[in-house]
């Protein structure tokens, strides 16, 4: 071989192939050498290389010399054989043009990083956190399901400030794209519901990248149900010592009184047993609807995902407390509409809210009253509101008055605390109601006029089609 032979098949190297495999920066050490073949072979080696792409081309070169070799120099058969093989051998550890050795067929059977805006999509929609990926000019190329959950009207295309109103967080996104360093912030939302946040905003690749590539990823992590926790924990010890006082006192009285003074007296005994077993009953309600306000506050700021029919839960529930009502000498009754009512949902909150609420119904109302359920939909209003499915329960009993409207929803709040007590209330029916209606993005409507009854009715945005990322 010579020099001049190297220098051309170096100027002659092919360009590289369309099914060639692209490689990031950093994934070879250096720039692949060009290889020096044959002088006079080379040429058409590289031309059959091309057409034929045949990555074992030197096995045809090994046995195109043995075909040369026999006739010409008339070499006996095994000196030919040996000298093919040799020559093969040589061949096969001769680097080629575009060939880089091992390092090269390493790396092509692996992709380093995304690629282009499409790759970096992928990626941030199999991130567990909310993410987005957004442009320099602040134009949001992509966000996952967890992003949208947070912000309701993120789409490609759209701008970031115009989304992402807090101040903070617009600034730490600013200041991110400006200096190439990570910036980290936590904000709260007050609506729809209340939530707290934390965003964290970190550069992709370089500060001037190409039209349309994504050069920020922005973070955002919910704190919400960790910082509620410490705030639940700390009401759950204070309303429970609060509330658990009262029949906790009565029992242990009770039994001090049946292990001393009233040991013999049967009839005593009797008595007393029933009213601790009203006692524990009483505990146990409160706990339950402790236990109940508990969970449905700890994702109040998640909203349900289900597509579910409110007629048909109105139904089901209604069905179930119509002997209650017959117990209590009242009538329940139910109207809905023929066509499906559908909502975005729990199932099992909205039967809790029809129970809490047909329930007080009948515990408040008047003997030989009546109680109607009626489902209706209301159309969409030209100030912008959509369709609203509204469940609405009324009853003709003694009312509430006036002053106490406003205070209604609140923990352990009661209009009369002997009454409510002497039919079962635990002050917390109305609070459960007004997170899990407050979780569905709705409404609760109270209206109550004293010795004529109350009507209160539920509220929730009417779900046309299926539901996204269903």
């Amino acid at each position: 071989m010579t020099n001049d032979g190297g220098d051309r098949a170096a100027d002659d190297s092919p360009a590289p192939l369309e099914d060639d495999v692209r490689f990031g920066p950093g994934d070879l050490a250096g720039r692949p050498s060009a290889g020096r073949p044959l002088s006079a072979l080379s040429p058409i080696l590289r031309e059959l290389r091309e057409r034929l792409g045949l990555r074992r081309l030197p096995l045809l070169a090994g046995v195109a010399i043995i075909l040369a070799l026999v006739p010409v120099a008339a070499l006996p058969l095994p000196a030919a054989l040996a000298a093919a093989a040799l020559s093969a051998l040589a061949l096969l550890a001769m680097p080629w043009p575009g060939r880089t050795g091992p390092a090269s067929t390493t790396a092509s059977r692996a992709r380093v990083g995304p690629t282009g805006a499409a790759g970096w999509a992928e990626v941030v929609e199999a991130m567990p956190d909310g993410a987005i990926l957004v442009r320099r000019d602040g134009i949001v190329v992509a966000s996952n399901a967890a992003a949208r959950e947070i912000l309701d009207h993120i789409a490609p295309g759209s701008r970031i400030a115009g989304i992402l109103r807090n101040p903070e967080v617009l600034a730490a996104i600013d200041e991110a794209l400006e200096t190439g360093e990570m910036r980290q912030v936590r904000y709260d939302e007050r609506v729809p519901v209340e939530r707290h946040l934390e965003a964290v905003a970190s550069l992709l690749g370089p500060l001037r990248p190409a039209d349309g590539t994504p050069q920020l990823l922005l973070v955002l992590r919910d704190l919400t149900a960790t910082e509620r926790l410490d705030v639940m924990r700390t009401d759950f010890i204070a309303n429970a010592s609060h509330e658990l006082r009262t029949p906790l006192t009565s029992l242990i009285g009770f039994i001090e009184t049946l292990q001393g003074p009233a040991r013999e007296d049967a009839e005593a005994r009797r008595k007393f047993l029933g009213v601790m077993a009203t006692q524990a009953q009483r505990m146990k309600r409160l706990i339950d609807d402790m236990l109940v306000l508990t969970r449905v506050e700890s994702h109040a700021h998640l909203r349900p995902r289900e597509r579910v029919d409110a007629s048909r839960v109105v139904e089901q529930v209604v069905e179930s407390l119509v002997p209650v009502a017959e117990a209590a000498g009242q009538t329940l009754t139910l109207a809905v509409p023929p066509a499906p009512t559908h909502v975005r949902g729990d199932r099992d909150e909205l039967a809790q809210v029809l129970q809490n609420l047909v329930h007080n119904a009948i515990r408040y109302g008047r003997s030989g009253g009546h109680v109607t359920v009626t489902v209706s939909r209301r159309e969409a209003d030209a100030g912008g509101s959509g369709e609203r499915i509204l469940m609405a329960i009324a009853d003709d009993g003694i009312g509430i008055p006036a002053r106490h409207l406003p205070r209604l929803t609140e923990r352990f709040y009661r209009v009369d605390t002997a009454a409510s007590r002497d039919r079962g209330g635990t002050g917390l029916g109305l609070a459960i109601v007004k997170h899990i209606v407050a979780r569905h993005r709705g409404e609760l409507r109270i209206r109550s006029r004293e010795g004529e009854g109350s009507t209160f009715t539920v509220e929730l945005p009417a779900e046309q089609g299926p539901l996204s990322g269903d």
